[in-house]
């Protein structure tokens, strides 16, 4: 069955098909009433993208900003939005019913500082005749194209990865996803683009996959990120008109539908395949293209197949790609009593010298899809073994409550209930907390 058709996700995914219908149909009220017909006429050339501007930022991740989400709904609009509303109904009784999802919306929806907004959005002059489409917000003005996004949003719960704000030039949707996925990508992305600078082939467009994509927040911030490096060096473009290809795979239709409201506000060249890690060798065989550089963050404990993993990552690189993975680690030092010191109970030195691996019996921070926890030797003897070379230490970090947490854009627990309420360095299952390494290999 195709996982786009489920019960849950079918109503979503036909949610997301209006919602592109109306953005590449220029339905909005704002552009058809426009007095200015060249105006008008310009703007619903480049309607389909709404203009949309993303860059990545260090604090508050992928940002989407767009003239566009302040527009006035249309009909057709209108309708998805009641619909959606609908959808949300816990209540027969319809007033109260809107006046829960309006009080919801204000949570999520607030106002910009204007001595703050991007010069890039701000409003036209009034002496323009599209500035008289341009709403004054308050909590009773019609609905506009960024409550919609709000509602599509609140559907598609639970976000994981992220954040991603969504910024009008007088309102802002700040999806708060559990995780702080850009304090990983911090982490990570001098390294990508030092590789960006030492892989980009003469001719053809880079190759980039990030395999367990979720809802695409790494393919995004790499593609902002891409965006500014290629335009500031200048770089020609490739013989398929393209600097670099990301692709994602994830056989999650939920993060599909996520990844699917993004992208039709961005229109970036990113792809996305409903597949999994075990497909990727199907997949560069029947595309006869590999990829440069490779994404595999938070995956890897989930495969009870760890070799057969890691083979299917070193196969569909090139010869010398490279591979970013970051899994949660075992260090043997964390079974020391509490209290204790290496100096006092140190480890025997040929228990340290041995590739340990940490065994799951029924699960790991109440995550029963977590299998195996190696010590840095081990995870360096797995590459080793399944085609990768030089293993290079990014970093370890533990995971902590500041990465992970929940937020209203989830509706499960999260880390905090995960972790033994009386020693939060050790899980609920009496093994020692979360710790992941970070690392960089190459195929050789």
């Amino acid at each position: 069955m195709n996982p786009l058709e489920s019960k849950h996700i079918a109503p979503l995914h036909k949610a997301l098909g209006e919602l592109g219908q109306i953005l590449s149909q220029n339905l909005c009220a704002s552009l058809r009433d426009s007095k200015d017909s060249a105006i008008s006429q310009g703007l619903c050339k480049s309607f389909s993208a709404l203009n949309a501007q993303v860059c990545y930022d260090e604090t508050l991740g992928v940002e989407i900003a767009s003239v566009a989400f302040d527009w006035e709904l249309d009909s057709a609009a209108l309708a998805l939005y009641t619909q959606l509303i609908t959808s949300f109904a816990s209540t027969p009784d319809s007033a109260l019913q809107q006046s829960s999802i309006r009080a919801e919306l204000d949570a999520v929806i607030v106002p910009r500082d204007s001595s703050a907004q991007s010069p890039s959005l701000k409003s036209p002059s009034p002496e323009s005749s599209l500035s008289n489409s341009l709403p004054q917000s308050t909590p009773q003005s019609a609905p506009r194209l960024l409550d919609l996004l709000a509602l599509l949003a609140l559907r598609l719960k639970g976000w994981r990865k992220g954040p991603f704000t969504l910024k009008s030039p007088t309102r802002t949707l700040h999806i708060d996803s559990e995780w702080q996925s850009q304090i990983k990508w911090n982490l990570l992305a001098p390294h990508f683009m030092a590789c960006v600078r030492d892989l980009t082939p003469g001719g053809k467009a880079l190759r980039i996959a990030d395999v367990g994509c979720n809802n695409g927040f790494y393919m995004l911030a790499m593609h902002a990120m891409l965006q500014t490096h290629f335009t500031a060096s200048n770089a020609p473009e490739s013989n398929s008109g393209a600097h670099y290809e990301i692709i994602g795979f994830d056989p999650s239709a939920l993060f599909f539908c996520q990844f699917s409201l993004l992208q039709q506000l961005t229109r970036a060249p990113l792809r996305y395949e409903l597949l999994g890690v075990q497909d990727l060798i199907a997949y560069t065989n029947t595309k006869a293209a590999k990829f440069d550089v490779l994404f595999c963050l938070g995956v890897l404990y989930h495969r009870s197949d760890v070799f057969a993993t890691l083979k299917s990552l070193a196969q569909s690189l090139h010869k010398n790609g490279v591979a970013f993975i970051d899994t949660l680690i075992f260090d043997p030092a964390n079974l020391l009593s509490k209290g204790s010191t290496p100096e006092s109970s140190a480890l025997p030195q040929p228990l340290r010298e041995l590739d340990l691996v940490l065994s799951v019996r029924g699960s790991y921070a109440k995550m029963s899809n977590v299998y195996f926890l190696p010590t840095l030797r081990a995870l360096e003897g797995w590459c080793e073994r399944c085609g990768f070379v030089d293993m290079e230490l990014l970093a370890i970090m533990p995971t902590t409550t500041q990465e992970q947490r929940k937020t209203r854009w989830i509706d499960s627990l999260s880390l905090e209930s995960f972790l033994d309420p009386d020693d939060e360095s050790k899980t609920i299952e009496g093994y020692p907390a979360p710790k992941r390494a970070y690392i960089k290999i190459r195929r050789a």
